[in-house]
């Protein structure tokens, strides 16, 4: 798999170790609008392979609706992705959006977490367990 970087002017997009990591800018306003920006920024994206995501969310956002990112574990947000792993440095909002997403029927997983260290390896082990079953 070929790495590659791409800016835009909402994200910057890395493709590292078979993960693309997304990096929002700062000051933005977080909501259905601009996690639907990342759907057709990462559609434009040349990736041949299935691949986790890792969305990496600037620490002076504007406004954050945590909801929002259930748009990737949709029908047309989760095509040519495996999992979604957002990171934010919000414990209480992360454990609240995990036990809230439970409850959702999503077509791949979703999961908010503290640090990027923490997403790359929940990702690596899902990727490992998923391909363990075949």
């Amino acid at each position: 798999m070929v790495e590659f970087t791409r800016h835009t002017g909402i994200a910057d997009y890395q493709l590292i170790d078979g993960i693309l990591v997304c990096r929002l800018k700062s000051e933005l306003i977080i909501d259905d609008r601009l996690v639907q920006r990342i759907i057709t920024e990462k559609s434009e994206l040349d990736i041949d392979e299935v691949v986790p995501l890792l969305i990496r969310v600037h620490e002076d956002h504007l406004l954050f609706e945590p909801q929002a990112f259930r748009l990737l574990a949709e029908d047309k947000g989760c095509e040519g992705l495996c999992a979604v792993a957002v990171v934010t440095r919000h414990s209480l909002r992360n454990l609240l959006v995990n036990i809230s997403s439970t409850f959702v029927k999503s077509q791949i997983p979703l999961r908010f977490v503290n640090s990027r260290s923490e997403a790359r390896l929940w990702l690596f082990n899902y990727i490992k367990d998923k391909e363990a079953l075949y």
